[in-house]
């Protein structure tokens, strides 16, 4: 059975909630800083067309998105059929994946090292991501196996471009990964050995060195949106270092959060409400983002973090964040 879906009203009064409770380090989660500048794809980019006519073609070997002189290029795994044919495991798209990205993320700023215990039980996992064990096709927990695969098995080629100055690192996510949960013992039976993942050198590098600290509450309040849960993400990336109001021009918010629009005016203006309609649902877990639409584009201004400084453990990461120091 689907979860009813939260209204208008649902979301302001958990808003007032999170708003009012008060804040611990527990509260704090982190999230790789590239992917608070660049999200991965809101749908399955494998998806078949369903236009009539049109002919089927080959899985895509990268899909990309970019966010000014940065680019991110994402390769999917690979594995072999049982006839011996090579087959894509698939992008990692939608919110589970940026759920699963903020937890190693986490995991790493807690922990200091690049193997993280998933434990050995799925359900108490899915609770710690804020999603609700239930099976089927389309259940959650074959959705989250499916896009654990994906993740774990994909690589991040990461680009940027600037003024005499251009380069690019290749990025595994993982270098081994374990999944010993059965589905049908998701919510009842523990496994006999933890599962695990251990991230590749350089991913675990990145998260260690340039963490963006994120609020765990608005996390679970947006997470049944990708879209809301990279614009509350980037929000707080941005307002780290912001020291004057700046405009983000409409061509590069579309470029950023909306490459499913079409190019066209009506795409742009269809972008246009279907942001700032997002925007407002963003808001409401960030009040104090101090953030004006206007026909030029986004205008940002200095506003309190998400997060209190004083919460976040990763300090030198903050100093990064102010500095505009530069990772990937």
């Amino acid at each position: 059975m689907s979860r009813p879906r939260r209204t208008e009203a649902d979301l302001r009064r958990s808003a007032i909630d999170l708003l009012s409770a008060e804040r611990s380090e527990r509260d704090v989660h982190y999230l790789a800083r590239v992917f608070a500048q660049i999200g991965l794809p809101y749908k399955d980019p494998d998806k078949p067309s369903n236009v009539a006519g049109e002919n089927p073609r080959e899985p895509l070997k990268g899909w990309g998105r970019s966010n000014g002189n940065l680019t991110l290029l994402i390769q999917p795994g690979v594995y072999i059929d049982p006839s011996g044919v090579s087959v894509s495991r698939g992008f990692p798209f939608g919110s589970t994946p940026r759920l699963l990205l903020a937890w190693m993320s986490t995991e790493v700023v807690r922990t200091r090292g690049p193997e993280l215990i998933l434990g050995d039980s799925l359900s108490a996992f899915m609770r710690n991501l804020g999603l609700r064990p239930t099976g089927g096709k389309t259940g959650t927990i074959a959705r989250l196996r499916d896009q654990m695969e994906r993740l774990f098995n994909a690589t991040f080629v990461v680009n940027w471009n600037g003024t005499g100055v251009s380069g690019a690192v290749r990025v595994p996510v993982s270098s081994q990964y374990q999944l010993f949960w059965t589905d049908e013992g998701a919510s009842r039976r523990e496994s006999v050995f933890p599962s695990k993942v251990i991230l590749s050198d350089t991913f675990f590098q990145e998260i260690a060195d340039h963490a963006v600290p994120l609020d765990v509450h608005a996390l679970k309040e947006l997470r049944g949106s990708p879209l809301r849960l990279d614009m509350y993400a980037w929000l707080t990336y941005r307002m780290f270092g912001l020291g004057r109001p700046t405009t983000i021009p409409w061509e590069s918010i579309q470029g950023q959060f909306g490459s499913g629009y079409a190019s066209s005016p009506q795409g742009r203006s269809k972008f246009k409400k279907d942001f700032e309609k997002h925007l407002a649902r963003v808001l409401l877990v960030y009040p104090d983002a101090d953030v004006t639409l206007t026909p030029a584009g986004v205008v940002l201004r200095p506003s309190p973090t998400s997060v209190p400084t004083r919460l976040a453990r990763t300090i030198g990461a903050l100093d990064d964040l102010r500095t505009g120091s530069r990772g990937w």
